[in-house]
């Protein structure tokens, strides 16, 4: 298993001496949120990224060198983008990125029933100077059912079937540059299994005199997959603040919003199953849906894992690389069924 998250959430494998030029420091925001120019900040400066180019390179030709668009589209993770972007880095001068990721979407009934159950996954490649482009990521796969998967056409296949991510030409590089990088390999899996489901979530409000008094619990449902960083935000639509009769972990009402958010550090075997209980005055049941769900794991459904990066011409010439391994949800929602209404 992977220890810590997000960027943390790293590995490298044997060294790689870097090239000796100056370059920026490589960040990525993962928020699919358009974000504000970075140049409209109070510096002015870029960020404070140091310029490894020549001295009369000014900092907006350097960002349209970088190919950094005044406001940044909705982020597509599977997307290439053609730009030619000069020799960039990660932090500690590794050139190499590894991102094996995986997004879900559930959409379940106030009854626990799954409508909607899908993992959708992918190996993308970020080559960071031409040295590390000629490359084969060592996997644990292919995948088997029932994940449906698709391999970018220019890898070889024969070698899929043994689990590296390869060129059917060894001598062609893959792409340099952040803006360039590549999608390997992408899976899909999908399935109306309520055991497949990391956690249920029951919703319960009922009335009591002038009030609704709401019980809300978690239970875990699929071990395999440890979540951290939960957030359960439940709508609250009443004319004042909900009053917290108790709660495993802590839960903040968000005025503005009209929600109020649980928040559960980890839902694990450890911790499998929790309530919270709070009242409001007197509402339809409806109000209180959606229920949303967020949060992240280390583990993925596929079980996929990048085991090495080796030289595509000399598999035994290992290369080193940052690895990020991270599940995370692009909808997890409870909806009110009409009919119980």
């Amino acid at each position: 298993g992977m220890g810590g998250m997000g960027s943390d959430n790293m590995e490298s494998v044997t060294s790689h001496r870097p090239s000796s030029r100056v370059v920026p420091e490589f960040t990525r925001d993962p928020s699919p949120e358009p974000k504000e120019d970075i140049r409209t900040g109070p510096a002015g400066n870029v960020g404070g990224m140091v310029l490894g180019g020549p001295s009369d390179l000014h900092a907006d030709d350097f960002v349209k060198a970088l190919g950094i668009k005044d406001t940044a589209p909705e982020r597509n993770p599977f997307e290439v983008q053609k730009k030619t972007v000069p020799s960039e880095e990660l932090k500690d001068g590794v050139m190499l990125l590894v991102d094996a990721s995986e997004t879900l979407h559930v959409e379940m009934g106030t009854d626990g029933s799954v409508r909607k159950f899908e993992v959708k996954g992918g190996i993308k490649l970020t080559c960071f100077s031409p040295d590390v482009s000629r490359v084969m990521v060592k996997t644990n796969g292919p995948l088997k059912k029932p994940f449906m998967s698709r391999m970018q056409p220019r890898l070889d296949k024969k070698k899929w079937a043994k689990g590296f991510l390869g060129s059917k030409d060894p001598s062609k590089p893959f792409p340099t540059g952040s803006a360039d990088a590549l999608t390997l390999v992408t899976w899909k899996l999908t399935s109306q299994e309520e055991d497949l489901v990391p956690f249920s979530i029951n919703c319960w409000p009922a009335t009591e005199g002038n009030s609704s008094v709401v019980s809300v619990e978690f239970e875990q449902t699929n071990p395999d997959i440890v979540c951290k960083h939960v957030t359960i935000s439940i709508p609250c639509p009443s004319s004042k603040a909900p009053e917290i009769q108790s709660v495993d972990g802590k839960a903040d009402f968000l005025s503005r919003d009209k929600i109020l958010a649980w928040h559960i550090d980890e839902i694990s075997e450890e911790n499998s199953s929790g309530a919270l209980e709070f009242c409001v005055p007197k509402m339809e049941a409806a109000s209180f849906f959606p229920v949303e769900v967020t949060f992240t794991s280390p583990t993925l459904y596929s079980k996929m894992q990048v085991q090495k990066v080796v030289q595509a011409d000399d598999p035994s010439q290992e290369v080193e690389h940052k690895l990020k391994s991270m599940l995370t949800t692009h909808k997890y929602t409870i909806v009110s069924d009409n009919s119980d209404d």
